[in-house]
């Protein structure tokens, strides 16, 4: 039963509500997810979003929110109409002040492709700002959950993401190899210096899903270098490269060196398409059916 004071009271928080709602309008109705860095990011029907990484180019995209990019990073290229859209530049020397400038509504930033303090400043200054920092298959799908409820697309979101999800697991399954022994995989980042992944990257998630082992598994960090001793001593029955250095060419005039290894002498040294698999966003789903078809003919 009600009483004159709790009337009161249930006025009072309805004209406080109104008034958020006019002065600040992102709060009237607003969504609000946390990020990868378990921060909280409310954002109420944005339609001027800045992407500010590749992989959160594509994810976006991926969940309907094409239409409302009005700007990108540098490196941002897909889908097509994301070539036509403004570039601010590379978004590790990107300041606070040129993304102010675009008067966003909300921004999508890559945690290790911006400076912190451009966050703050950001932040600061009222822009929700979402931190991505995907380490693992399930990541880059929550985070694409994530990105539809911001955008007010749950339901639409919530099904694209599952179909993705489901071709991911039925990729693993359908590449499930009666052998043994899973062939070892040497992953290559870069050549000069000779760089790799180690186990908690998601290319070596992707190696395990398909049947393999990459040879650095053990290792904690996600990107190092490494010498060539320590690749020979790991004896790869395959290696792979894609990105900037995944020239099959390059690749294998680089380890034509160290013909004993079985990936070299086996003919197992192969480059894999640039962009789906060093990405974490959508098009993983392309880069796992290419490597999956490398390790399985290594079987």
């Amino acid at each position: 039963m009600s009483t004159p004071r709790s009337n009161r009271l249930n006025r009072g928080l309805g004209l406080f509500s109104l008034a958020c709602g006019l002065l600040w309008p992102g709060l009237a109705g607003a969504a609000c997810v946390l990020d990868d860095t378990n921060a909280e990011v409310c954002a109420s029907n944005p339609r001027r979003v800045i992407s500010l990484a590749p992989h959160l180019t594509e994810q976006w995209a991926y969940v309907g929110g094409l239409p409302r990019l009005m700007a990108v990073d540098e490196a941002s290229d897909y889908p097509a109409p994301v070539k036509t859209l403004p570039r601010l530049g590379q978004s590790l020397l990107l300041g606070a002040e040129q993304v102010l400038a675009a008067k966003p509504d909300l921004v999508l930033v890559w945690k290790s492709g911006m400076a912190q303090a451009t966050i703050e400043t950001l932040r600061r200054a009222g822009v929700p700002v979402f931190v991505s920092e995907p380490r693992s298959v399930d990541m880059v799908a929550q985070g694409m959950l994530r990105l539809a409820r911001l955008m007010g697309r749950d339901a639409q979101g919530k099904a694209q993401v599952q179909q993705w999800q489901a071709q991911m697991q039925a990729l693993g399954v359908s590449h499930q190899s009666a052998t043994a022994q899973a062939p070892t995989v040497f992953y290559q980042v870069w050549d000069k210096p000779l760089m790799t992944l180690g186990g908690g990257h998601i290319v070596s998630e992707l190696i395990r899903l398909c049947g393999g082992r990459n040879a650095f598994d053990a290792v904690g960090a996600l990107a190092f270098t490494v010498n060539v001793e320590a690749v020979v001593s790991k004896a790869p029955d395959l290696i792979l490269a894609s990105g900037p250095n995944g020239t099959g060419q390059r690749l294998r005039e680089f380890w034509a060196a160290w013909p004993a290894l079985p990936a070299v002498a086996n003919q197992r040294v192969r480059a894999l398409p640039p962009d789906v698999l060093v990405r974490s966003g959508p098009r993983l789903i392309e880069g796992a059916k290419a490597l999956c078809a490398e390790v399985r003919s290594a079987h």
